[in-house]
């Protein structure tokens, strides 16, 4: 299931798996005191989740370990994101993991084990042994072994093939096997391993895939051994009948991979007659015709998943009396190397030929995630991160967390003064000073824009106000930026957002929306400011202008003569920006020169004009050129002002006033 469960004896597993998987990785925590460690994060797509459960039984500064079991791609793939949140304790590996985790970005230091068997030590009274046991699943896999509680932490060694989709994640001696027979078939006996592990004396194990493992513990260490036909489940009826035998193991281990339901459905249409315990009663000449169609129904019946699922076990325990296996593995030989055995056969060769291939994914996936200037992840994954603290179908319960939106003010101006790539980097500059200054409970993000997003653990509004406000304060004194700088925070804690709000479990929606409104409030508080309530009183303008203006020199003129008058103007030079900033700031009256770069003043009008929330705003035109042809565009897109440049700066504030006293008549009317 997802989410995370406390094992007892201070162990933790989390599932950040957004859908149900054949095989469910965990990742586990184990505490000791105030302090942590973590075995396997899991990989790059769960980290958002996973992430954030662990963070809400520790803090990110007391977990003194992150351990990796194996050197697999999907093992070591989070492991930039980690080093992304600031996390400063130990990355314990195999050597050979050190590899795959450069690939995938990781840029601090490994601490990589050498020896076959090394102990570390953390919280009050922790011990964890980590062994080195080459070839499960590759050369760079080790265990952990719990001294306090006696748990084994088995990496990839052990493991459960999930249930049905409605099934719980539970303990069941089919489907460990069945991994078992999937992933590690190929290795025979190993007494060598047998022997290092049951010498341990485990009273649990902690696979990576699948629940603990307690009720057979003994069977599953047994799996590396020279098992013959001990297993748990067997019938014990002789050995006279191998076919019989075969078979009943067949249906013990399908019925507990599935359903004992689905199973006998399946062997209804085999023409076998079975017993109360799906054991087969038949003799004589024919069994061994009647064994080859009992898989035949099994094919016909399920296809060849289950019969890849009871293959190597059926192929076992014939190879043992030399018996040739049935015709059916062999005639479908193609189609079960495409099923679920294909597939497990292409993740033991993952590492040695396709770990370039999974390089490139992940790369590229993260470079859609990542805010090309700053390296900060972006909003997409600001997105996807605040809705993963929410699990759906569960009951809504916010964390007691809040956000800072720290915005660069003047970036415009930067640009203009010092050349357009400043403000590029000045926002690059802004972000290392803010990873520079990062707290344990925080991490940034790079929004849309010159803003940034601060997600801070369990704070609460005044400690972000605060937290805001040093920050404020040092950027302001700061002499690394290209000029002096000014930033503005709006402030929104999560305890503001009613469940009311959440709609399908979208926290980033609800946050935005407050967060957007208060980042509109900065806009008219002015630079240097923090914004933390919706309802503040604002000083008093006698407007709002969007001036639309190509031309610096008579924008700055008319932006003066405007803000003389008492208007809040906002100037920009091209189409694009005028749509968003009309969306933005809601302006009582929008001024357009007719050219302008991307789209001319009729084309924005027209696309005002398009949207319910700004077409109602009046738009006044002006330009050098003024024809009749241009006249009638204006009057068809109903632009009942027209100015012809030079514009008398008297006449046009007093439009402009006439406009705003209209609009507000008639609201009040």
């Amino acid at each position: 299931m997802r989410g995370i469960n406390d094992l007892g004896n201070g162990i933790y597993c989390i599932n950040g798996s957004r859908r149900i998987r054949l095989f469910p990785a965990h990742t586990y925590l184990i505490k000791s005191g105030v302090h942590g460690a973590i075995i396997d994060p899991g990989p790059r797509e769960d980290f958002p989740a996973v992430y954030s459960y662990l963070m809400s039984e520790i803090p990110l500064e007391q977990v003194s370990y992150l351990i990796i079991t194996s050197e697999l791609p999907d093992a070591c793939s989070s492991l930039p994101l980690w080093e992304r949140t600031g996390f400063r304790g130990k990355i314990l590996v195999h050597w050979n993991a050190f590899f795959s985790a450069q690939y995938y970005g990781w840029g601090s230091e490994l601490y990589t084990l050498s020896k076959s068997d090394e102990t570390i030590a953390f919280g009050e009274n922790r011990q964890l042994r980590l062994l080195n046991i080459p070839g499960i699943p590759t050369s760079g896999s080790i265990v952990c072994f719990d001294e306090l509680s006696g748990s084994l932490f088995s990496g990839m060694l052990f493991g459960s093939i999930g249930g049905n989709e409605a099934d719980e994640d539970e303990e069941s001696w089919g489907r460990i096997e069945s991994f078992h027979d999937l992933f590690f078939s190929h290795l025979g006996t190993r007494d060598d391993i047998y022997n290092t592990l049951s010498g341990l004396n485990p009273k649990k194990i902690y696979p990576r895939h699948g629940p603990p493992v307690v009720e057979y513990l003994h069977d599953t260490l047994s799996l590396l051994s020279d098992r013959k036909d001990n297993t748990p489940g067997s019938t014990g009826r002789g050995s006279e009948n191998i076919y019989s035998q075969i078979i009943s193991e067949a249906n013990r281990r399908l019925a507990d991979l599935f359903s004992e339901e689905e199973l006998k459905e399946a062997l209804s249409k085999s023409g076998i007659e079975f017993d109360e315990n799906l054991y087969p009663v038949f003799d004589g000449p024919d069994m061994r015709e009647s064994f080859e169609g009992y898989f035949e129904s099994i094919l016909r019946a399920r296809g060849v998943l289950w019969l890849s699922l009871i293959k190597a076990l059926v192929i076992r325990k014939l190879d043992s009396r030399g018996i040739l296996p049935p015709r059916v593995f062999a005639r479908h030989a193609q189609e079960i190397e495409r099923g679920i055995g294909g597939l497990m056969h292409e993740v033991r060769k993952l590492k040695s030929e396709n770990i370039e291939l999974q390089k490139s994914i992940i790369q590229a996936s993260d470079d859609q995630l990542k805010d090309p200037v700053t390296g900060f992840y972006n909003e997409v994954f600001f997105e996807e991160y605040l809705d993963s603290l929410l699990p759906p179908d569960t009951e809504t319960k916010l964390p007691d967390d809040s956000v800072a939106f720290v915005r660069l003010d003047g970036i415009k101006q930067l640009n203009q003064r010092f050349g357009a790539k400043t403000g590029d980097n000045t926002l690059k500059g802004l972000g290392y000073f803010l990873l520079n200054r990062k707290k344990p409970n925080t991490i940034f993000f790079r929004m849309n824009g010159p803003l940034f997003a601060c997600y801070i653990q369990g704070g609460t509004k005044e400690q972000a106000i605060e937290y805001a406000a040093e920050l404020k304060e040092q950027v302001e004194k700061s002499d690394q930026f290209v000029d002096k700088i000014t930033i503005s925070a709006a402030i929104v804690d999560f305890s503001e957002m009613k469940t009311s709000q959440i709609s399908s479990g979208k926290i980033y929606n609800s946050l935005m929306k407050v967060a957007k409104e208060r980042l509109k409030f900065l806009d008219k508080l002015g630079p240097s400011s923090i914004c933390s309530e919706s309802n503040i009183t604002l000083r008093r303008t006698s407007g709002t202008v969007l001036l639309i203006e190509s031309n610096q020199f008579e924008a700055d003129l008319f932006l003066r003569i405007l803000e003389r008058e008492g208007f809040e103007v906002h100037a920009v030079t091209n189409g694009s920006e005028a749509i968003t900033q009309a969306d933005l700031h809601r302006p009582d009256v929008i001024i357009s020169e007719i050219y302008i770069a991307q789209m001319d003043g009729f084309q924005i009008r027209q696309r005002l004009r398009s949207s319910p929330d700004l077409k109602g705003i009046p738009f006044i035109l002006m330009s050098r050129e003024k024809s009749e042809a241009s006249v009638q565009r204006a009057l068809d897109l109903k632009i009942q002002h027209y100015f012809k440049k030079p514009v008398l700066a008297t006449e046009m504030a007093g439009i402009i006033k006439l406009l705003i006293g209209e609009a507000e008549t008639e609201r009040h009317s």
